[in-house]
């Protein structure tokens, strides 16, 4: 069941999960790409649990499972935007199925 739900996690979220870490970022500057984040001086991460691949997405999967995390997970995922992209909020409403089943 894991590796099923990893091969759909990938599908939907390979590379979503990436984000820039700006605490060295002016507040005016606005983020929206890798390459904004990186003008202005951020660090682009990618999270420990991601779905870049099944490896990876069934490591996730098993923590949402042991419900350690599970949450920040499901919101990482609903803030998706796409890849190389500045996650926005509730972007992805649809997806808490996904985390919910």
């Amino acid at each position: 069941m894991l590796l099923l739900f990893s091969i759909l996690g990938t599908t939907f979220f390979k590379g979503k999960f990436s984000h820039c870490h700006s605490d060295n970022i002016n507040k005016g500057f606005e983020i929206r790409t890798i390459w904004d984040c990186y003008d202005a001086g951020g660090e682009w991460i990618n999270p420990s649990a991601n779905f870049d691949n099944s490896g990876r997405a069934m490591l996730a999967l098993f923590t949402a499972v042991t419900t350690e995390g599970w949450a920040t997970l499901m919101w990482s995922g609903i803030d998706a935007v796409g890849m190389n992209l500045e996650p926005q909020r509730s972007t992805n409403k649809y997806l808490i199925a996904y985390f919910l089943i």
